[in-house]
């Protein structure tokens, strides 16, 4: 099974009104737009801050990220963030 092509950006939706709460290593996020808390890991937290930069692609993120190497976690994290809703395709 393959995935569906990603947009060419991403950024963070304008609804980002968002509560955040940190407990060690586990960052809760409320969405008071969907009602939904989500429990989020670090590179989840650094990919959204990413974003708040700017729209970005993929390849643009792991260079503000720093990363170098396989990208396919990361895509995975971008289509996990887009399902709850915290970010939306930017198509320019």
């Amino acid at each position: 099974m393959t995935s569906a092509p990603l947009p060419i950006s991403w950024a963070i939706g304008k609804d980002a009104s968002w509560i955040w709460e940190s407990i060690e290593n586990s960052f809760f996020l409320f969405n008071p737009h969907s009602g939904e808390t989500h429990l989020l890991n670090a590179a989840a937290v650094e990919m959204l801050e990413a974003l708040r930069e700017g729209a970005a692609s993929l390849p643009e993120l792991l260079d503000r990220l720093g990363v170098a190497g396989d990208p396919a976690p990361y895509r995975a994290l971008l289509e996990e963030l887009d399902r709850f809703g915290l970010i939306v395709p930017a198509w320019t």
